[in-house]
């Protein structure tokens, strides 16, 4: 009897052990079933982009020529309301698979003529490869963005743009405190209290996970203010090629204000402090928050636009958006947490800037 129990144990723990095993590992084999769950998520992980991704990528090097022209004919509108974006392989193999049949595929975007011509599909095109590349990056970190899954800032976006649902607020309570207390108040609650209930965890829940992606997170050592004349210069020392530096310091423009009386000055060094600039084969541009001593650059995301929000992130900013693994749609999710498209550091557009709070931040991180 014994040792029946300790072979149903060690087979229980077994199952413990792998089914965790499916949620932590990183990258794993190649495989042909497309269905979205968890799981096979992982296993997408690989070296080798699928038939399809490797034919956009083509298309895209084709019309580089013309993407470059569309950068200086189009312009982004700001958002003004929180939005939930889903992002799954299914849905980009099939945008992918009805653009590789479309006109761009035979046509020739090289003179500004035909490039203004096939603007719409020049930009899908440009917005799938953007978006292929962040879904293998994704994948490739499966095990983060499950667990940040768990977090219902789906509700609150709900909560924030009118739909106001009892179990929305059930969710919100529910990372605060105990699910079962929760589902108790929100049985007691009648008219009135509905909304008091809700204002309560909305502040709750936007103190605990809102507001801190708006705050600096902590100075970086080598980075140095000076008093002028005009007000606080911060002096950041950056390695890299001679292409990289001026791209640096285009983009330090961002980072300056003569409102705020705050400067970024770019100074090249080869030092064991300076920020490095580097270019990687695959991916998208990101900085390491744990160290922050690096500006890691994807291909054909070399932009000084770029590299201000990155920027950003060596001077202490994390993301401003929310990007996790939906268990519902079996797809991830990006909310930006900006309603306005007016933060750098929520959203990478031509029109964004760096709200004026920011610079009192890195004055009192930097400079008292």
């Amino acid at each position: 009897m014994q040792v029946h129990k300790f072979r149903f144990l060690g087979r229980l723990w077994l199952s413990i052990i792998l089914t965790v095993g499916l949620f932590v590992t990183s990258c794993g084999p190649k495989t042909e079933n497309k269905s979205l769950s968890v799981s096979n998520a992982l296993q997408l992980c690989q070296n080798d982009s699928s038939p399809i991704f490797e034919s956009l990528d083509q298309l895209f090097l084709n019309h580089q020529q013309g993407l470059n022209w569309l950068s200086r004919l189009t312009f982004e509108t700001p958002k003004r309301q929180y939005q939930v974006r889903y992002l799954s392989r299914a849905q980009l193999e099939t945008q992918a698979s009805l653009l590789l049949r479309g006109e761009l595929s035979s046509q020739s975007t090289a003179q500004i003529d035909q490039a203004f011509k096939y603007k719409e599909e020049l930009r899908k095109l440009a917005k799938l490869k953007e978006q292929t590349e962040r879904l293998e990056f994704l994948e490739c970190h499966m095990g983060n963005y499950y667990r940040l899954g768990k977090i219902p800032f789906k509700s609150y976006v709900d909560l924030k743009n009118g739909n106001t649902h009892l179990e929305h607020v059930v969710e919100l309570c529910s990372v605060l405190r105990n699910k079962p207390s929760c589902l108790a108040e929100s049985r007691l609650i009648r008219g009135a209290d509905f909304n008091s209930m809700t204002e309560k965890y909305i502040k709750k829940f936007e103190q605990k996970f809102l507001d801190p992606r708006f705050k600096l997170t902590s100075r970086l050592e080598g980075i140095e203010c000076k008093k002028t004349t005009e007000g606080k210069k911060l002096i950041l020392p950056v390695s890299g090629t001679e292409q990289d530096i001026i791209a640096a310091q285009t983009a330090a423009q961002w980072w300056s204000s003569k409102t705020e009386k705050f400067q970024l000055e770019i100074v090249s060094s080869n030092s064991s402090s300076a920020i490095k600039i580097q270019h990687i084969d695959e991916g998208p541009s990101h900085v390491n928050m744990h160290d922050r001593n690096e500006i890691n650059l994807g291909p054909g995301l070399a932009s000084p636009l770029i590299i201000a929000h990155e920027m950003g992130h060596i001077l202490g900013f994390p993301d401003c958006y929310f990007e996790a693994w939906d268990k519902d749609s079996e797809s991830f999710i990006y909310i930006e947490l900006d309603p306005t498209g007016s933060n750098l550091m929520c959203n990478i557009n031509g029109s964004a800037k760096i709200p004026s709070d920011y610079f009192k931040q890195l004055e009192a991180s930097y400079c008292d």
